[in-house]
């Protein structure tokens, strides 16, 4: 048995007293989990990106390796305490947790709440203290036993002299961070404090070269790997060395491999595509037929990657024996993967096209490019870029996954290099994408669509192929893909736009603040 393992089991009331040392929790029942524990995490995209990289959740599974831990991170951008708009019959925080009926909560906030300022702390802690009422009253696993642990913001960091300046905002986010430990304090729940200790490490961070944050506020892989030492400190456990066994660390990472393909299996069936047609008001009259049972499918995926993750036996430790490379920009490695070969439908003969097209005079039509020559299905969205190069992405993808399926989507380049008209060169820049609405060609790639995110994918030996990804924002609606956000178009200040249709809701976490639009709108983003 690992030594954190017998160091736990051993003394375990020592080091109950001593948790949260650099941290604050209230007198409570030492944190424990039983057999089959269920745990949710909720909160904002602090909440939300853990998903992506797993650390904690590795941690965590490897401490506990017979406990079978059901996790289900719920987190959701620019989530409130008390405000988490959803579209249209849109499961609510209250569902989930009712349908998961968790014995722990882990809960993210406070970070979009200190934009409100200083001077609204009184209100932000009635608000939590009804908020902390609320999720102990309603006994979401009727045991009436459910454990809170409230989890502060992170600390600013200025990474960037196009966003506000650190020292107000971290001002402000220290002050809210005390109010959640008066607060826990006053009810008896757990609190984590993730400002306090992240905010020299933020500083250092900046001036080592190797920022923490994609933009100040959202953390990278990196940023995440640091974070979750933190918050295994904070449950206890002596701060891990870099530096183990190599074997043992690729163990762990082998853990948190599947880790994190649960989460993405599991984010398919908690912010599905086209939700209005699952639960909303396109729901009749396919809908109520077509996706329950595709729901219980998906839901079976993530219970057998549950069952996988149980095999796993490590020590919880070595997920940090190795830091993660940090590439500039907090980019990820990236490499399309194989297109599969679309559906094969009968399409008629250019011949036979242009024969039902009427041209006006002086005007001529030709076929510049096939779907029997290239690999184009569903194009969604097309530009031209200053070498006469053809931008492409195709959605064979859409409307929506099935469940088991692997996204099959793509931005391909379509090039006529003997300028007679028809492309005759191809070169796929991006695939395994899920319905790429739009895009924009810029900074070395593409920012591209794919809700409820928008991603950047870097070209950085310019041979027409991504190499880098990152995601750049969270929230954007997708109750239908119909309406998210397309029709991408570049302005002269360095921004570009983006349309977004009716009946959406985005929620979008900025350094200023959340930014929130709903019923359509035109966005436009400024990637500097």
């Amino acid at each position: 048995m690992y030594k954190f393992r017998s160091l736990f089991k051993i003394f375990l009331c020592v080091l109950m007293a001593l948790l949260f040392q650099t941290q604050s929790h209230s007198e409570s029942e030492p944190l424990d989990f039983e057999k089959g524990e269920r745990i949710a995490i909720i909160g904002n995209t602090f909440a939300e990106r853990m998903h992506h990289y797993g650390y904690f959740e590795t941690f965590l599974q490897g401490l506990y390796p017979d406990k079978n831990l059901i996790i289900r991170n719920l987190g959701w951008s620019a989530d409130e305490i008390d405000l988490k708009p959803r579209e249209d019959k849109v499961p609510v925080e209250d569902d989930w947790l009712s349908s998961l009926k968790p014995d722990t909560i882990i809960a993210c906030f406070g970070f979009n709440e200190s934009y409100d300022g200083i001077e609204a702390i009184p209100e932000f802690e009635e608000r939590l203290e009804k908020y902390i009422d609320h999720l102990l009253g309603s006994n979401f696993n009727g045991k009436g036993d459910t454990q809170l642990i409230l989890v502060s913001p992170i600390a600013y960091e200025q990474m960037s002299e196009h966003i506000p300046d650190a020292e107000p905002r971290n001002e402000v986010l220290g002050a809210y961070t005390e109010a959640m430990e008066r607060v826990a304090n006053r009810k008896g729940v757990q609190f984590i404090d993730l400002f306090t200790p992240t905010l020299p490490l933020v500083k250092e961070s900046v001036q080592s070269g190797k920022p923490l944050t994609i933009n100040g506020i959202h953390l990278n892989q990196l940023g995440y790997w640091h974070v979750s030492r933190l918050m295994a400190k904070a449950f206890g456990f002596v701060e891990p060395e870099v530096g183990g066994d190599p074997e043992e660390h690729r163990k762990a990472e082998d853990l948190r491999e599947v880790i994190n393909e649960k989460n993405r299996q599991f984010f398919y069936r908690y912010r599905p595509l086209n939700s209005c047609y699952i639960w909303g008001q396109r729901k009749e009259p396919f809908g109520v037929h077509n996706f329950p049972e595709e729901l219980k499918q998906w839901e079976e995926i993530v219970a057998s990657l549950d069952r996988d993750i149980w095999t796993h036996d490590i020590n919880p430790a070595a997920i940090w024996y190795k830091e993660p490379e940090y590439i500039e920009g907090g980019y990820e490695p990236y490499s399309p993967v194989p297109i599969r070969p679309a559906h094969k439908v009968e399409v008629p003969s250019i011949e036979e096209m242009l024969e039902s097209f009427t041209v006006a005079d002086g005007y001529e039509v030709n076929l510049f490019a096939s779907e029997e020559d290239f690999p184009i299905s569903s194009p969604m969205a097309m530009e031209i870029d200053d070498r006469g190069r053809f931008w492409i992405s195709n959605a064979p993808t859409y409307p929506h996954l099935m469940p088991g399926h692997e996204p099959n989507d793509s931005i391909i380049i379509l090039e006529d290099t003997d300028k007679d008209g028809k492309a005759d060169k191809h070169t796929v820049f991006a695939s395994g994408l899920y319905i790429p609405t739009g895009f924009a060609i810029g900074d070395g790639g593409a920012y591209v669509a794919q809700q409820p995110d928008l991603l950047h994918f870097k070209d950085v030996d310019d041979d027409g192929v991504a190499d880098l990804k990152k995601t750049v924002l969270h929230g954007f609606g997708n109750a239908d893909s119909h309406h998210s956000i397309s029709a991408f178009c570049w302005e002269p200040g360095g921004g570009f736009y983006m349309h977004e249709g009716v009946f959406l809701y985005t929620s979008v976490e900025t350094p200023w603040g959340p930014f929130r639009a709903h019923d359509a709108s035109v966005l436009r983003y400024f990637p500097k």
